[in-house]
């Protein structure tokens, strides 16, 4: 959520939270070259993968996010 464009492997887990090129980039682990991953990213995509993640940590991941759900979830089940 801080702005850091994420370059992560596209392995399981990983690739549940990062979609390419929109919340971050992902490269297949046999095949990483990072700086030419790194060498490809121009100052518009960086804003826009950059802009896409901040969004969707702070929607979906945020502490205070996670908590109301979880608590919500224990309301219904208490």
């Amino acid at each position: 959520s801080a702005g850091c464009v994420v370059i992560a492997p596209d392995v399981p887990g990983v690739s549940e939270i990062i979609r390419h090129n929109h919340t971050g980039i992902l490269y297949k682990f046999e095949d990483v070259n990072l700086k030419l991953i790194i060498d490809e990213i121009d100052s518009d995509k960086f804003s826009y993968i950059s802009k896409n993640a901040q969004e969707f940590i702070n929607e979906k991941h945020l502490l205070e996010v996670v908590a109301k759900k979880e608590y919500e979830i224990y309301k219904l089940l208490s």
